[in-house]
């Protein structure tokens, strides 16, 4: 039963036999019994002694030869029962032989039936589809993707192995740390204003101002004691005046007495305008020292307010010391951010690219019911992998326009990120909208407060 199931399940076997020209009939379990064969008599050459077989080495040998078995049994032998059976394998007819009547040129007579091929069926087997191709399928997909991945980014097939370090990685570390050094420098720069103002000695302005206020009030009470003597004066030279001629008085006398009061007056005024100066000067100095000292807390909120933008930080508190201020105008997208502070360039940094991969699948959407079959395949492919350029590069495409777009934003230059992906097509600009806002807030806030700087300066 093995070798008829064999048989069935490779036709093609059964037919490359038959091209060769030599069919190996194969015995089949289908019910028919083998052929029998069966010896009416013995020849007249062959005597039979015992229980000899008939021509045992020849018949062994000539059936071996031949590929024909010939048993007296109805079941197939195997290799073992071959080699086992003497007494029931005969020896095959001789050319001269009939092989349908079994007669020949002896007096023995055979009768031969010759065994019925058995019918070859053809099992066709069905093959469906199932869970194993789709997972095969998927793996191959994968494969085909990353490749394409290491083909553009050039590392693959041509590629020398070596793990490259990414320029723009490393220029991004540079700035990090260039901007921690900015920042130590600006907390150095708090300290040395917080200092400065803590340092203003203001008590000998204050002594100063008292000191010549004490002098004012000194010279006033001097002004007003000759002002008492001048009207003495005044009154002794009415009485003299007023006195007859009679009494002789040398005009020489009066003359002097004129002359005396005539100074007097200059002395008056002279000290008169002495006093005003100085009233006026010790004022200015008052004023001057308010101011400076209003500067100096203003330029200390200044610099606070800085560092609570690069920091992300709320600034509603130095603001407010700057906004108290009559003489200085706070420019409105400052008052607008205070009480939330602005988003930090390395979070923006770390935002832009989930929004770009989102803009970039957002741009093949639209683009792809247009494309051609092999440009879909390849859109396609990207957006499942969701593949796109880290390298800047020239076109106007969405990939390009990201690509520059990123480069200027891991430099810091967010201006120029801005302007490039205004040129995005509609869907990807939309995708990029709430990352665009928040830039540029902070680059209208970062502007608003260097105009304030520049005022307070």
């Amino acid at each position: 039963m093995a070798d008829a199931d064999k048989s069935k399940d490779t036709p093609e076997e059964d037919i490359a036999g038959r091209e060769d020209g030599v069919v190996t009939p194969e015995p089949v379990d289908d019910g028919i019994a083998d052929a029998v064969v069966v010896q009416d008599e013995p020849g007249t050459d062959t005597p039979l002694m015992g229980d000899d077989t008939l021509s045992e080495a020849t018949t062994e040998s000539e059936s071996v030869d031949s590929g024909e078995i010939y048993t007296v049994e109805g079941t197939v032998p195997d290799d073992d029962s071959l080699s086992a059976v003497d007494d029931t394998t005969i020896p095959e007819p001789d050319e001269a032989e009939d092989p349908v009547t079994g007669n020949s040129e002896d007096d023995s007579t055979t009768t031969v039936i010759a065994p019925v091929p058995g019918v070859v069926k053809e099992t066709v087997v069905e093959r469906k589809g199932g869970f194993v191709p789709m997972v095969i399928g998927g793996i191959v997909a994968a494969g085909i993707g990353y490749l394409l991945g290491q083909y553009q980014n050039q590392s693959w097939p041509f590629g020398d192995g070596t793990a490259e370090v990414d320029p723009f990685e490393q220029e991004t570390r540079t700035e990090l740390a260039s901007q921690g050094n900015l920042l130590s420098t600006l907390s150095g720069r708090v300290d040395a204003v917080e200092t400065a103002v803590g340092g203003l000695d203001l008590s000998s302005v204050e002594g100063n101002v008292e000191t010549l206020t004490g002098a004012v009030d000194s010279l006033q009470d001097q002004i007003s004691g000759m002002s008492d003597k001048i009207g003495l004066l005044e009154v002794r030279t009415v009485e003299l005046e007023k006195r007859p001629i009679t009494e002789n008085v040398a005009p020489e006398a009066i003359a002097a007495y004129e002359r005396e009061i005539e100074a007097l007056r200059a002395d008056v005024e002279s000290q008169r305008a002495e006093i005003q100066n100085i009233a006026q000067e010790a004022v200015v100095a008052e004023q001057n020292a308010e101011t400076q000292a209003e500067l100096a807390r203003m330029h200390t909120a200044l610099a606070t307010m800085q560092a609570a933008l690069d920091n992300g930080d709320p600034f509603a508190e130095p603001l407010g010391v700057i906004s108290a201020s009559k003489s200085i105008t706070v420019p409105s997208e400052l008052s607008a951010a205070a009480d939330a502070g602005v988003p930090m360039l390395s979070e923006l940094q770390d935002d832009f690219a989930p929004a770009a991969r989102d803009a970039l699948a957002a741009a093949r959407s639209a683009t792809a019911p247009d494309a051609e079959v092999g440009n879909r395949l390849s859109l396609f492919m990207r957006e499942q992998l969701g593949a796109r350029s880290i390298t800047p590069r020239e076109g106007a495409d969405a990939d390009a326009v990201l690509s520059r777009a990123e480069a200027a934003v891991k430099s810091g230059d967010l201006a120029t990120a801005v302007a490039e992906l205004e040129t995005l097509p509609p869907e990807a600009l939309a995708a990029m909208d709430d990352w665009v806002t928040r830039a540029r807030m902070r680059l209208n806030v970062q502007a608003a407060a260097q105009t304030l700087g520049q005022e307070l300066n």
